[in-house]
Order: structure tokens, then C-alpha cells, then sequence
């Protein structure tokens, strides 16, 4: 940019105004990642997605199979035991398909941790139905990368 006689604080507030006019793309891009972290948000976004849906079978295509193991810990101790709760990821996915009223979990600040094919996701949640939440925690899975993407492996989480 050429300088003017107002020096640089034109071309700041010019700059500003073209990252503020493309905005909504720099999010985008910001809260995609790219490769790997992309393709496991895309994951999370689909688990989501499924839940909200009611559908079964798109919440088991994100897992390496039914009977990933999914343990629900009450803050720490599970319905007054010391031990959390173990069922499976396809227990959960037809439970969620059952529910009487959809609800939608939401995710927020996902951290996504990459090292050779092997990712952990860890991200806070809130379970809302009807407009409400009606369960909040974190949320923690483990992921392998095969050759048709990043599939669950172990899920943990707290209510």
C-alpha cells in the first residue's frame, strides 16, 4: 500500500475494515482448522448433528464400531459409586434415536490434540432441549485415523 500523508494509521483502519467486510470467512477458516483438525471437527459437527437429527446411523458412521466404550461420570462419581458409568456408543446412539423429544448437544471450546494418526478431542458441552439445557459438561473422546477418516475409539464424559 502506498503511503499517504496520514501515514499508518490509514492503512490500519483500511485493513481493519477489509478483515471486518470478509469477516465471516475468516471465521470459517479459523474454526475449520485445516487437514487433520478439519476432519475431526467435521466429526464432532456430525455427532451433533446426529443427535439433533435422531438419527442412529449417522452417529454410528463417526464411531470405529457399536461397542466403543463410553463412560458418564456425574462430576466425578457416578450415581453415588466411586465408579463412572460404562455403556457403549451404539447404546447411545439408540437411546438418543428413542428419546421422546430430540435434543441437541452443543460443543464449545474444542481442543483437538493430533500425534501420528492417534487425536484426543476434549470440548465442553450442553445438552438442550426445549430451548434449555438440561445437561452441561466436558466431554473427552480418543480417535485413530484410518484410511476413511478419523473414527471414535473411547468416549468419557461428565454431567
Amino acid at each position: 500500500m502506498k503511503p499517504t500523508k496520514h501515514g499508518w494509521p490509514l492503512t490500519v483502519i483500511t485493513a481493519l475494515g477489509l478483515l471486518l467486510v470478509s469477516g465471516g470467512i475468516v471465521q470459517v477458516a479459523v474454526a475449520q482448522g485445516t487437514g487433520d483438525e478439519a476432519e475431526i471437527t467435521a466429526v464432532v459437527e456430525q455427532l451433533s448433528t446426529g443427535i439433533k437429527m435422531q438419527d442412529a446411523e449417522m452417529i454410528l458412521s463417526v464411531l470405529e464400531n457399536p461397542n466403543v466404550p463410553a463412560f458418564i461420570s456425574h462430576n466425578g462419581y457416578s450415581e453415588g459409586s466411586d465408579d463412572p458409568r460404562m455403556t457403549t456408543g451404539g447404546e447411545l446412539a439408540q437411546m438418543n434415536a428413542n428419546m421422546v423429544q430430540p435434543g441437541e448437544k452443543k460443543f464449545s471450546n474444542i481442543a483437538i490434540d493430533i500425534s501420528n494418526g492417534v487425536a484426543t478431542m476434549r470440548a465442553d458441552y450442553e445438552f438442550v432441549m426445549n430451548g434449555a439445557a438440561v445437561n452441561t459438561g466436558t466431554e473427552m473422546w480418543t480417535l485413530i485415523k484410518k484410511q476413511d477418516g478419523w473414527r471414535i475409539v473411547s468416549m468419557v464424559f461428565t454431567m
